[in-house]
Formats: C-alpha cells, sequence, structure tokens
C-alpha cells in the first residue's frame, strides 16, 4: 500500500489498484517473465520503492515497475509499466528492500 495505491500479487500476475479513482492502474503478469527454476513455490514479494516504484520478486527476477500519469485521457488516470526486469539465473531472490546511506 502506498499513498492511493494498493499492489497485491495472485497466480497470474501482480495488480495494482488506485483505491481513490477505483481504477486498475495495471496488470503484471509473472508467468513468462518469472519461471520457476528452483522448484520451489513461487512467492512474490513486493515493496514501494518511492510513490510511484514498485518492486517485484518472484522467483530468480527483480522487476522495477512504475505508476505514471496517462496524459491526453481523464484527469488522474495512471497506468504502470515494466521499466527494468532482472533476471538471476544461478540465484533465487528472496526479497527486496531499499537501502539507505544515512
Amino acid at each position: 500500500w502506498r499513498g492511493t495505491l494498493i499492489a497485491w500479487a495472485n497466480d497470474k500476475g501482480v495488480k495494482v489498484v488506485d483505491i481513490q479513482t477505483h481504477q486498475k492502474v495495471a496488470h503484471i503478469p509473472l508467468s513468462s517473465q518469472c519461471d520457476d527454476d528452483f522448484g520451489l513455490a513461487r512467492r512474490c514479494r513486493l515493496e514501494w520503492a518511492s510513490d510511484d516504484v514498485l518492486l517485484i520478486v518472484s522467483g530468480s527476477t527483480i522487476v522495477v515497475a512504475e505508476v505514471r500519469q496517462k496524459f491526453g485521457g481523464p484527469v488522474g488516470v495512471r497506468f504502470a509499466r515494466v521499466a527494468h526486469c532482472f533476471r538471476f539465473h544461478e540465484a533465487l531472490v528472496c526479497g527486496v528492500t531499499l537501502f539507505d546511506e544515512r
């Protein structure tokens, strides 16, 4: 949960919804990007890096999703896109968090 955005994961992927506008912001499928190479049940971890950046960890993959304002349409409508996808071929990623140098 971050601001007016709620994100959750299920077997089909990650969903992001804006509770203020009641709009679906994104469905990010994980099955093709984040196949389980380790024979373990895939558990998705979500971490908001900022108000508009969601970090998604599943299996051996870290996905960085950016939430953006949709221009040219109704005011307040947002969408999300996958900005980066990092795949670790010989490692299982168990979580992700922010690192603060302070």
